[in-house]
């Protein structure tokens, strides 16, 4: 018990100082990792504000937002309407 113990110490950095250390990470992985974690961070807020956006939607009915290619809508940018 002591042993699984000391390795979980070992694996979370709380062990004796004197452990040995089998890895090494190069100074160039930061090249990699920074723009790795941008990335998902950019595609997670992406994930977020797509499913939010559905979810907002949901408790819109059709009169609140009507679609832009509706012909019954008049817009503001087409001006007056032309009289007969």
């Amino acid at each position: 018990m002591f042993s699984i113990t000391a390795s979980w110490l070992n694996l979370l950095g709380l062990g004796s100082p004197s452990a040995i250390v089998l890895g090494y990470i190069d100074p160039g992985t930061s090249n990699v990792l920074v723009p790795a974690a941008v990335g998902s961070l950019g595609a997670a807020l992406l994930v977020v504000k797509h499913y939010w956006r559905k979810l907002v939607g949901l408790g819109r009915s059709e009169d609140e937002n009507p679609s832009p290619d509706d012909p019954q809508q008049p817009s503001e940018e087409d001006g007056p309407s032309p009289s007969s």
